[in-house]
């Protein structure tokens, strides 16, 4: 990528009232000045930064574009800090390619890049890597939660806390360079700052666990939360996620072990994605295929964060379901018991489920399906925060996990009471992998790839 000046559609193609197109580099103001005339004497330039002007736009030959509105942004005042210009035109693909086409033909500028614009306010230092991550996410987040954590780290809070471990361990670097440069002229008790150094690493491993972790859950929601629907055979569960997805997805009969493997369907809860799994019946007496089924379903168990229970209203509950109910409890922090058929009992006596929440439904006319929606998006609610989850590409998870390994040597050595210089050696190794993570150390093939990601005018 080159200091020349770029232009891109900044909005989705498709029809729409408004679009508007970018431009930014040092030929940014004379693009928009040989293309543009104004309704008034106003022109968009530096002498008017930063205000919108009204009037129309032309090409080479003198034919006129569109009426549109545009504004200069001298750098470096502007999201690339670069001089930067944006037009706002009408929301045709086809007019959209002709103000772009029209822009080329000025020979002052080329079509970005995928993710140019933010890899060069990257390059400029207005956001760093892990801001740039959150800006990818903002525009894809599938929820409001993803949304939130976007904001959060657009607003710099996973780059401060990295910048804050970075400056912890640069903090015990210095202290042990002080032993290796200066070991006659200066008087250290090297066990007692050994031992600060792993009190304090202890700490920071414990931290950039929490950071990695938040990874992984965010990387499972963006994906969709899981939900599981388990029970013995025949208590509706198929009945119970078609009802869920509003639509038929799994077979229904009345005969046990029509469901033989996980049926997993995406829905939309609110504003969270949910993966619903319709698992086999759970029975302790299967054998040959059935024995597989259950094992699967055990399997998509385990994989989920929320399970639902189904029980069937119109019989007594088994000692295998009682069993069940315990296994679940103790494996998961959340578990909602779905009373199904309703329809078919005269009264619905409901076991005590001690600190679940005990829903009563009827998949076959719908009754009880919102709640139960209700109480599946408030279990994922109270599982999940804002302050759990982090952005981290899988480049970015890497070096976490090289830093934390780096920084497992640390302790190792001090345990084993290893030399200065290799303790300090790891503690730069794991400073190096940490400013990786905010871009500071520029890795050109790593960034191209992050921000290859991005669309074309972002």
């Amino acid at each position: 990528m080159r200091n020349d000046t770029i232009i891109a559609p900044a909005t989705p193609q498709g029809r729409s009232a408004i679009a508007c197109i970018r431009i930014s580099g040092p030929q940014a103001e004379a693009v928009l000045k040989t293309m543009f005339r104004p309704a008034s004497k106003t022109l968009p330039g530096r002498e008017h930064p930063r205000r919108q002007v009204y009037g129309f736009l032309y090409d080479k030959a003198g034919n006129l574009l569109d009426e549109v509105m545009a504004v200069f942004f001298p750098a470096p005042r502007s999201y690339t800090r670069e001089d930067m210009a944006e037009i706002y035109c009408h929301g045709n693909p086809l007019l959209v390619d002709r103000i772009v086409q029209s822009a080329l033909e000025t020979g002052l500028c080329r079509v970005a890049e995928r993710g140019e614009f933010t890899f060069r306010a990257f390059l400029n230092g207005r956001v760093d890597l892990a801001q740039a991550q959150a800006v990818m996410t903002l525009i894809n987040a599938n929820s409001k939660l993803a949304l939130d954590v976007g904001l959060s780290q657009l607003m710099g809070d996973l780059s401060r806390e990295v910048a804050s471990i970075r400056e912890t361990l640069m903090g015990y670097l210095s202290s042990l360079e002080v032993d290796i440069n200066f070991p006659e002229e200066v008087e250290i008790d090297e066990s007692g700052v050994m031992e600060d150094v792993k009190t304090g690493i202890e700490k920071v491993v414990a931290r950039l666990s929490r950071m990695l972790e938040g990874a992984r859950l965010f990387s499972k929601v963006e994906e969709g939360i899981r939900v599981a629907i388990v029970g013995a055979p025949n208590v509706g569960k198929s009945s119970l996620f078609n009802a869920l997805l509003g639509r038929d997805r799994s077979i229904v009969y009345d005969l046990h072990g029509t469901t033989r493997d996980v049926v997993s369907e995406v829905r939309r809860i609110k504003d969270v994605n949910v993966v619903l799994m319709d698992t086999a019946g759970l029975m302790e007496s299967a054998e040959g295929v059935d024995r597989l089924a259950v094992e699967r379903s055990r399997m998509a168990i385990e994989e989920a964060w929320v399970v639902v229970m189904v029980l069937d209203a119109s019989r007594v509950l088994t000692e295998e379901e009682s069993a069940l109910f315990k296994d679940l409890t103790r494996s998961f922090k959340k578990v909602i018991v779905a009373v199904n058929k309703i329809d078919l009992a005269s009264s619905v006596d409901l076991p005590s489920f001690e600190g679940c929440d005990v829903v009563q439904v009827c998949a076959k006319d719908g009754t009880g399906i919102g709640e139960l929606e209700e109480k599946i998006y408030t279990a994922i609610k109270e599982l999940l925060s804002v302050e759990d989850l982090v952005i981290l590409r899988r480049t970015q998870m890497e070096l976490v996990e090289s830093a934390l390994e780096h920084l497992k040597e640390v302790e190792g050595y001090i345990r084993a009471g290893e030399s200065v210089e290799l303790v300090a050696e790891e503690l730069r190794l794991a400073v190096s992998d940490l400013d990786r993570v905010l871009g500071r150390e520029l890795d050109v093939d790593l960034l191209e790839r992050m921000f290859s990601d991005f669309c074309i005018g972002k």
